[in-house]
């Protein structure tokens, strides 16, 4: 539509200007501007209005992003707004005007680039409000009321005939007798008005015009000219020279070069305007400028009720991944450190039996044999640091698959064809276990044979695996009667599809052969599994570039669909001869993305803590994938936080999720009382009150990036864009029938300020040469806040207090009578 239009990334180095007005907005990172007489950097999200014919530069840092809105003369002069000043890092004192302003820039961009045609009144409407704003607030005071009058009507009337036949010949002598006045009058007030001579108008209206005409089509330089009111190709040349320092044919080349393509780019234009559409919800409440007021959740606590134990998950286990990554001095570093600061019990692994192990050979006449040398580095390392192995007892080696056609990095997930050779290995790699370490301390690991997941992308059929399974569970137990199995493997969202019997077969065929595992193994990645290709989805999970460039399942939009999948779960157990046998997920994670840049965020600190309490009781393990961003089969980032899977970075760094457990760690042993957004625990004695608050916001779905974007992008963009927007949430919390007495009250805290080492990387400018002294840095300031207060509680046995927590932030409240 003529009225406004939108550019990405107007990135002109030189001093230029155009006739319309342009509303040049920052999506990500960093943008110097230079106009008349100002010069400033602007960062995300700010702004600023440039008047019609105002010289200005502006250069952008790599990475950054920015949208210009140009208005066009004639809305202007309808509108009737002059020269405005309106810079919104320079005006603090109007920002909330800003703040609508970018309601309305955002409605209006919205509608403009989906529909609009449909939606031409609603963008008018929109943008004549916009006007209204800058006119109000913003029009310099000089002009306000020397705009009006007969005289100046009679100016913007030549301007609008100027802006609809620059392209033609055009005299100020003829533009005078044209409006029936003198051509003194006319140059004078046209200078008044304007601020320039009535031909360096038109000179600069017309380059103008010829600029966009190069950036936007292909016509030659020639018809450019003739189409844009000059005489001749010489004096468009020439006036390039002047004003953009080049000739039409350079100024084209430049252009071009810049210009990017591709899928990769789409998804960073995608993630830019997500700054600015996530505005669009505050439409409602600016309207008039209105604040949102959250009520607040009001919780009255008896903290001597209940005697219920709080048995948490978080604890039992922990995966690191591959098994041969514990040969890495940096991975052995991360799981040292959970192991004594939080006190994981059990580490997960898989591909222990992986080529990349050197497990299997076979002499040349084809006799089998084994090699446990790196299999004894691994588990001596566990041993030592006082943490139990499980194991999960994959991959296949290559020696024993009748075609290696299914690969998962590079690594096979091929079922073995002969069964015979594969029971030598289990047996054989169980009779060495229990020689090297003792029957008493392996029988107190857990083994899980290769997981089914395979089975659902048709990978190996059902009756495969179940074949394979009851070979393997039988193998084990032969050498170890009282080995913990914990199998199965697939994603509980896998399993609880309507229509789905994996689960409740699987467990029926357990029962028929004597085979049932001690516990029931799962998955979880909080996916959406329906209407997936499952054939394109195994080829994006098992592939490294697929993995990388993006999301191979969506995520649910359900936030509590952990505690669903489980409960649907035990129900297919109870039904069908798994009763009373524990549920553990070996794999979990709120994405099976391990490019989803939300996982270095404070998100994932109030994703686990939310569930893990809400599951406590209903899974005996609930093992994060992973611990570390040292995991699979991708290759490594430079960037930091570059959305690795782990609580703690290739540096050794932890993240905000990692703190969560900390938190966790804090409870008390004793279940008072629990609810969305909180948990109250105590000592048996109720002389510690623990309080474990948390605000939690889902992915949100219209907003989300789903595809990988450049290494430069990550490092400007704002992750948490990707997430709902759900405001603070505020807690009034009334605890009764404490002892009377002197107390401490001490809280810790987990937001965007404190705690997380990803908000503090982007603090210091997003690094991208990550130095030690930066990392030792961060280690100490990506702390928890810490806050200490003392209070009496008096003969009512009552303490009232507040709580307002923003949006992913935890907080631990730990009250001790003296």
């Amino acid at each position: 539509m003529d009225e406004i239009r939108f550019e990405l990334d107007c990135d002109l180095g030189t001093p230029h200007f155009h006739e319309e007005v342009e509303i040049l907005y920052v999506l990500s990172g960093r943008v110097a501007v230079m106009t008349e007489g100002e010069n400033f950097v602007m960062g995300p999200e700010a702004f600023v209005v440039v008047n019609s014919f105002q010289h200005h530069e502006l250069y952008r840092e790599a990475g950054s992003h920015t949208l210009s809105a140009y208005i066009s003369l004639e809305v202007m002069l309808q509108a009737q707004v002059g020269s405005v000043r309106c810079i919104s890092n320079l005006q603090p004192e109007q920002e909330e005007w800003f703040g609508l302003l970018r309601v309305k820039l955002a409605l209006i961009f919205r509608d403009h680039r989906q529909s609009q045609g449909e939606r031409r009144l609603y963008i008018l409407s929109e943008l004549f409000g916009l006007l209204g704003i800058l006119k109000q607030q913003f029009e310099r005071k000089e002009e306000k009321g020397t705009r009006g009058g007969a005289g100046t009507e009679r100016i913007r009337e030549v301007l609008l005939y100027i802006g609809k036949h620059y392209a033609e010949e055009m005299s100020l002598q003829e533009l005078a007798s044209h409006f029936y006045l003198s051509q003194s009058h006319l140059s004078r007030e046209f200078q008044r008005l304007t601020g320039m001579a009535f031909s360096d108008y038109l000179r600069n209206l017309r380059l103008s015009k010829a600029a966009y005409m190069l950036l936007q089509s292909s016509v030659s330089i020639t018809d450019v000219a003739l189409a844009c009111g000059f005489s001749n190709t010489n004096t468009m040349i020439e006036g390039f020279k002047r004003q953009y320092g080049c000739t039409p044919g350079v100024f084209r080349k430049k252009s071009s070069e810049t210009a990017k393509g591709g899928e990769q780019q789409e998804a960073a234009d995608e993630v830019s305007y997500i700054s600015l559409f996530r505005h669009i919800q505050y439409a409602g409440e600016l309207q008039p400028l209105n604040k949102r007021i959250e009520e607040p959740m009001q919780l009255e606590i008896d903290v001597r009720k209940g005697n219920t134990p709080c048995v948490l998950c978080h604890r039992e286990a922990v995966s690191v991944g591959w098994a041969r990554d514990l040969m890495l001095e940096p991975v052995r570093s991360a799981v040292r450190r959970a192991r004594e600061e939080i006190g994981f019990c059990y580490l997960f692994t898989h591909g222990i039996l992986d080529d990349s192990m050197d497990v299997y050979h076979e002499k040349p006449d084809g006799t089998p044999y084994l090699n446990f040398t790196y299999i004894d580095m691994i588990f001596d390392f566990e041993i030592a640091i006082g943490i139990k192995p499980w194991t999960e007892l994959g991959y296949t080696p290559k020696k024993l698959v009748s075609h290696i056609k299914n690969i998962f990095g590079t690594s096979c997930i091929n079922l073995p064809f002969d069964q015979e050779r594969w029971v030598f290995l289990i047996e054989g790699f169980m009779r060495h276990l229990i020689e090297r370490y003792g029957i008493l301390e392996v029988k107190e690991w857990r083994f899980s044979p290769s997981p089914a997941v395979y089975s659902f992308y048709g990978v190996f059929s059902e009756r495969e695996y179940l074949d394979y399974y009851c070979s393997t569970a039988r193998a084990i137990r032969r050498i170890l009667p009282d080995a913990c199995i914990s199998a199965f493997g697939l994603d509980t969202g896998a399993v609880t599809l309507p229509g789905d019997s994996t689960l409740r077969d699987f467990v029926k065929f357990c029962a028929e052969h004597d085979c049932m595992p001690n516990e029931f193994s799962f998955q979880c990645f909080h996916s959406d599994y329906r209407g997936i290709d499952k054939g394109e989805t195994e080829i994006r999970i098992s592939s490294q570039e697929g993995n990388e460039s993006r999301e191979p399942i969506p995520v649910s939009e359900d936030p509590d669909i952990l505690s669903k999948e489980i409960k649907a779960v035990r129900q297919i157990l109870d039904a069908n001869g798994g009763a009373g046998l524990p549920i553990v997920i070996n794999s979990w994670n709120s994405t099976i993305w391990q490019r989803d840049l939300g996982n270095d965020t404070c998100f994932k600190a109030a994703f686990i803590v939310k569930n893990v309490l809400e599951n406590a009781g209903s899974v005996k393990a609930l093992a994060f994938n992973y611990l570390t961003d040292y995991s699979e089969k991708l290759f490594a980032n430079p960037n930091v936080f570059h959305g690795g899977y782990g609580l703690i970075t290739y540096q050794n760094l932890p993240k905000a999720g990692y703190q969560a457990y900390s938190m966790l760690n804090g409870l008390e042993e004793i279940l008072v009382e629990s609810g969305s957004g909180y948990t109250v625990t105590r000592s048996r004695d109720c002389r510690r009150i623990r309080i474990l608050l948390y605000h939690y916001c889902h992915y949100d779905k219209q907003t989300r990036i789903t595809s990988q974007i450049p290494e430069e992008e990550q490092r400007t963009f704002d992750r948490y864009y990707s997430f709902r927007d759900e405001g603070g949430l505020s807690f009034r919390i009334h605890l009764q029938r404490l002892e009377e007495g002197s107390y401490d009250m001490e809280s810790y805290v987990v937001n965007r300020e404190y705690g997380s080492s990803y908000d503090l990387w982007m603090s210091l400018g997003a690094p991208k040469e990550f130095t030690e002294r930066q990392r030792e840095y961060l280690e100490r300031l990506a702390v928890p806040r810490y806050q200490y207060g003392r209070f009496q509680v008096m003969d009512t046995g009552r303490l009232d207090f507040s709580a307002l927590l923003e949006p992913h932030e935890i907080r631990l409240i730990c009250i001790n009578k003296r």
